[in-house]
């Protein structure tokens, strides 16, 4: 094991860095000890290696990395909370905030909830004690933070090899959990925890309200189009809001809809955009008494071979399930909703392998 170690407690329990130490007074704030064993420590500050604290006698075998860091983001964990805490500075906890825009709900009739903002949580205004190692409901926390006004409570757990305990975080306590991996990571803990960090994870936090925001510049709002052409064809495009306009203008677009993909449970699986799309066909077939010729609605149905194509009973073959029907001679409409409905949830099932569900379905002008 190396035994070069950046931080080390001084003689009144502080923690001091090796790049702060005076050559000519190396020894001023001494006897210095580990931060893991507790042994005692001693400054290398030679011309060629990088300068460290190492261990007088030799590192023992019960010192480890993992101890040392653990104890060390604890150590600057606490001093930063509490510095902030006794002289009104903020420690900020960085949040993500959902964002509610309604800049397309007049003309598209839709409302975005994609986006989120920054939120800083000043965690020394919410709470004005910090202890170490407290108990609290059975648990352990490494650092206590509470509330004498509120009662609330949050735990801060440093992690370097083991996470929380499954127990602990189903429990319903706050926690924010901070990796470790190395003394980079705790450096950056002196000026407030990113709970957006790859190495922050955070359990049974309150969930921040919504907050209404209305984009500035037209937005790229991912969007799916439901489309029926006047040929009777019935297809679908994954779209953005900016190209709403364009596509809707066609003059052969017999009816339209749009789905905000972060809301309507499209962006949330294959299953969800099935169900939305044959709803709307059998609507516009059977409750707006519009024509559809889709080999989705056709009783020579027999299922799906590929993304776009569909087995014909009747012709012995895949076609193309969007347009083939329009000119088919063949073609075996199912005769009410109750039929139809029957005929898609039977033949259209999501797969893996169906991957044209979830991607641009744009077809050239002449299958319309």
């Amino acid at each position: 094991m190396r035994d070069t170690s950046r931080y080390t407690v001084v003689a009144d329990g502080g923690l001091i860095d090796i790049n702060s130490v005076d050559p000519s007074k190396r020894y001023a704030r001494g006897p210095y000890s580990c931060l893991s064993c507790g042994h005692l420590m001693v400054p290398a500050l030679g011309r060629t290696r990088k300068h460290h604290f190492k261990h007088k006698a030799g590192r023992p075998q019960n010192c480890s990395d993992e101890t040392y860091l653990h104890q060390l983001g604890k150590f600057v964990l606490f001093s930063a909370l509490s510095d902030a805490i006794e002289n009104g500075k903020p420690f900020p906890l960085n949040r993500r905030q959902s964002i509610i825009c309604n800049r397309h709900q007049s003309d598209l009739g839709v409302i975005c909830r994609s986006q989120t903002k920054g939120l800083a949580e000043d965690l020394a205004k919410q709470f004005d004690t910090i202890e170490t190692e407290k108990g609290i409901a059975g648990f352990v926390a490494d650092l206590l933070l509470t509330s004498s006004e509120t009662g609330d409570s949050l735990l801060l757990e440093i992690e370097v090899t083991h996470q929380s305990e499954q127990r602990k975080i189903a429990s319903g306590l706050s926690i924010v959990e901070i990796g470790i991996k190395d003394e980079g990571d705790v450096e950056n803990l002196r000026n407030g925890i990113d709970t957006t960090s790859a190495n922050v994870t955070c359990h049974n936090l309150s969930i921040l309200d919504a907050v209404p925001q209305r984009c500035t510049d037209p937005c790229d709002m991912a969007c799916v189009l439901f489309l029926l052409y006047d040929s009777g064809k019935a297809w679908y495009s994954h779209t953005s809001s900016r190209q709403v306009a364009e596509l809707t203008s066609d003059p052969r677009l017999l009816e339209w809809k749009l789905v905000n993909a972060q809301t309507s449970g499209v962006a949330r699986g294959r299953q969800a955009f099935l169900d939305s799309f044959k709803a709307f066909i059998v609507e516009q077939r059977f409750q707006h008494n519009h024509k559809v010729r889709s080999c989705m609605l056709c009783q020579h149905n027999g299922g799906q071979t590929t993304a776009n194509d569909i087995y014909c009973k009747s012709l012995g073959r895949s076609v193309w399930m969007s347009s083939s029907a329009i000119s088919c001679q063949s073609y075996f409409p199912a005769t009410d909703a109750v039929e139809a409905m029957h005929l898609l949830d039977q033949n259209l099932r999501p797969s893996h392998s169906y991957k044209g569900w979830h991607t641009e379905a744009h077809e050239p002008s002449d299958t319309l």
